[in-house]
């Protein structure tokens, strides 16, 4: 487990992470989300020992990573894949960091079969793709075979199949009871991989909450209705309309609703006794639900679309 107190990181008049509070559990794959600049490296870096805090405290397996002996057994992390001895063979690398945590050499073999680099275990790091090391990041974190599992950005790099490799990993890591806690800014893999997301912008928690809840939370949630009977549909739609929804004509025969739910449009369906050939409830994609949470959060926008942009 994964506990963070008060946590706050300051560079000068710059604060960098601010008060953050929470827990990251076991038996999850825990997504970390936000924008650039957000924090999400200051603190993996401080809960991994390599920044120390302005204020509050990072806890591993309840200590300091600081005070864990042999942490490679404890905690695992890919943090920058590019950050290895280049003149180093990926089993040289692996070697070292087995020996300085007293892990078996036997080891090194094993995380380099599940990362599926044996045919270039003996060659120079510094000749890998930024796929490959990915990889052989990912192998250094999982070689004491630690409880806690930290990744950021872990599909860089990668090509499709690599990408679902790391998720199936993660969720494997999870499904053992393993606490994964995985920062990514690529929001449709986010919705396949994790459980549970924590959300932050400008050091600031703006959401640690299961990932159904966070995309229930947005307003892009909405319910499509479709009828033969435009008259009865432009009825529904003004009784809509009147209860405080927002209606969305697409055409003669089809609507949209926001702000509302399928069941309260199809009771007033019902009571309308409008046919429906069409009552779907559409959620929003983690994607939209993580920019309306994190608009204000944006350090570096983008332009407005020209003419305006609607729903």
């Amino acid at each position: 487990m994964i506990t963070l107190r008060g946590l706050t990181k300051r560079y000068g008049e710059t604060t960098a992470v601010r008060d953050l509070s929470l827990e990251v559990l076991p038996g999850r794959v825990t997504g970390f989300l936000g924008p650039n600049g957000a924090g999400k490296s200051t603190t993996m870096r401080m809960i991994l020992g390599l920044d120390r805090p302005t204020a509050g405290e990072a806890l591993v397996c309840g200590r300091p990573y600081a005070a864990l002996r042999n942490p490679l057994r404890r905690v695992g992390a890919l943090l920058d894949a590019k950050a290895v001895h280049a003149g180093r063979s990926a089993r040289a690398h692996l070697l070292a960091m087995a020996r300085s945590n007293g892990i078996p050499a036997r080891r090194v073999g094993e995380v380099i079969d599940v990362v599926g680099l044996t045919p270039v275990a003996r060659k120079r790091a510094g000749t890998f793709s930024l796929g490959m090391s990915q990889r052989l990041g990912i192998a250094g974190a999982l070689l004491g075979d630690p409880e806690v599992l930290l990744f950021d950005e872990p599909v860089n790099g990668l090509d499709p199949d690599g990408v679902r490799w790391v998720r199936e990993l993660a969720r494997s890591l999870a499904d053992e009871g393993r606490t994964v806690l995985v920062s990514s800014h690529l929001m449709s893999e986010m919705q396949l991989t994790a459980d549970r997301l924590v959300v932050i912008g400008k050091g600031r928690l703006l959401a640690d909450a299961p990932i159904a809840e966070v995309i229930a939370g947005s307003s892009r949630n909405r319910v499509v209705v479709r009828s033969p009977d435009t008259d009865r549909l432009r009825l529904l739609a003004d009784r809509l309309t009147a209860a405080g929804m927002t209606v969305e004509r697409v055409s003669a025969q089809e609507m949209t609703v926001w702000e509302g739910s399928v069941e309260a449009v199809g009771d007033l369906a019902h009571r309308l006794a409008v046919p429906l050939h069409r009552l779907e409830e559409r959620a929003a994609s983690l994607e939209q639900a993580y920019m309306e949470l994190t608009a204000e959060s944006v350090e570096f926008g983008a332009p407005a679309a020209a003419g305006g942009a609607g729903r």
